[in-house]
Order: structure tokens, then C-alpha cells, then sequence
């Protein structure tokens, strides 16, 4: 799933963590 963050990390890094916002396994990077 795509959070709030993810969002901001794709807009605003460039997508440099956009592979992280791919599945519940990358949400858990994201909150990590």
C-alpha cells in the first residue's frame, strides 16, 4: 500500500523509495 509518506518520498526524493512503497513488506521499511 502507498502511505502519506510515500508520497512524500516519491515526490519530493525523486522516487528514490518508491520500490519501498510496493506491498505491506516495503511499508514496514517505510515505518523502519
Amino acid at each position: 500500500a502507498i502511505e502519506s509518506n510515500d508520497y512524500f518520498n516519491i515526490y519530493v526524493l525523486g522516487g528514490f523509495t518508491t520500490s519501498s512503497s510496493i506491498g505491506d513488506a516495503g511499508n514496514n521499511l517505510d515505518q523502519n
